[in-house]
């Protein structure tokens, strides 16, 4: 379950009662995901969308989707 907070995104895992916070990069990375854009897609338009190092992206990217 997800629901948009300003521009951040908290998560709800109702099965193990958990919770994330997602910043604005973060949220807009879940969003992405959810319209079935690739990680590399993904990549490439947020760093149209955001002032951020490429390889900090990467990671960034990598660590949401793990």
């Amino acid at each position: 379950m997800t629901q948009k907070v300003g521009d951040e995104l908290v998560l709800l895992d109702l099965e193990g009662e958990h919770y994330f916070g997602l910043n604005a990069v973060g949220a807009r990375i879940w969003e992405l995901l959810a319209e079935g854009k690739s990680l590399q897609e993904i990549n490439v338009q947020l760093l149209n969308e955001f002032e951020v190092d490429q390889q900090q992206l990467w990671r960034d990217i990598s660590s949401l989707v793990d």
